[in-house]
């Protein structure tokens, strides 16, 4: 089966999520698929919206550990 990729260039994926707190289970699938993602065929980009009076939400912090590409947008 042929990729359909451009050849030589990464398919582009963006995970879009609203966060509360800590976050919950799809916060924790997009980290466990940043760690194991094959960045040579997909670049993975994470968007995130948050209150901005949320002290709690720590989503931003373990993105930027892993080494992510992502986008906090805050509200």
């Amino acid at each position: 089966m042929q990729s359909p990729c451009v050849v030589g260039r990464p398919a582009v994926v963006l995970a879009l999520r609203s966060v509360t707190g800590a976050g919950g289970g799809a916060e924790s699938i997009i980290l466990r698929t940043v760690q194991h993602i094959d960045r040579g065929r997909i670049q993975l980009v994470v968007a995130f919206i948050r209150r901005s009076n949320d002290a709690q939400c720590t989503f931003g912090e373990r993105l930027r550990q892993s080494g992510a590409q992502y986008y906090e947008i805050v509200q």
